[in-house]
């Protein structure tokens, strides 16, 4: 049986960390993986940490991405063998630990089966466009403690931001409750 490690490549060394001016970057904080199988690197994930706000450290959402190395080579023994779904799984597992982040997101083109597939096996649900998402159970909270410093500027557009986020966030919940099955007579 092949051993699996999902190991960190990269992070920015200012990860987490304020600019000089205390400003913090909307997408400056990104996070590197790899997947290694038998202790060969075979799927690249990365994850993008989007926040509300330059004026606040908490974070909206993380954008995922991944790829298999060896995508090109058709004959490779590294696809097809639910490897991509180890290493979303695994990562999408470490970031609900964390906490940080409301929701997880991937884009993905409808054009993409296989990774349509990858997405619906961890628990993404379609959002809407080519956009996947995972909510945590305390999205409300983080979300609440991610526009606060808005909701002290300007109450009305607190107010949409949240009502967007609900919306999403209502949405996401629509996709996850069991399809009820119509009657027919």
């Amino acid at each position: 049986m092949a051993k699996f490690e999902l190991k960190l490549k990269y992070q920015n060394e200012d990860f987490g960390k304020p600019s000089e001016d205390g400003s913090y970057g909307i997408l400056k904080d990104v996070k590197t993986y790899e997947l290694l199988v038998d202790g060969v690197p075979v799927i690249n994930i990365s994850v993008g940490y989007e926040r509300f706000s330059s004026s606040a450290p908490n974070y909206a959402c993380a954008h995922i991405t991944y790829d298999n190395y060896y995508y090109l080579d058709k004959n490779s023994k590294y696809l097809n063998k639910g490897y991509a779904t180890i290493a979303l799984e695994e990562i999408t597992e470490s970031l609900l630990k964390e906490q940080k982040v409301p929701k997880l997101l991937l884009n993905i083109n409808k054009n993409n089966p296989a990774s349509l597939r990858v997405a619906e096996k961890v628990g993404y649900k379609y959002m809407r466009n080519n956009e996947y998402s995972i909510f945590l159970p305390n999205a409300i909270k983080l979300i609440e403690d991610g526009l606060a410093s808005l909701k002290e500027i300007d109450t009305e557009i607190y107010d949409m931001q949240m009502y967007s986020w609900l919306s999403s966030y209502r949405t996401y919940l629509e996709q996850c409750l069991p399809k009820k099955k119509v009657q027919t007579k």
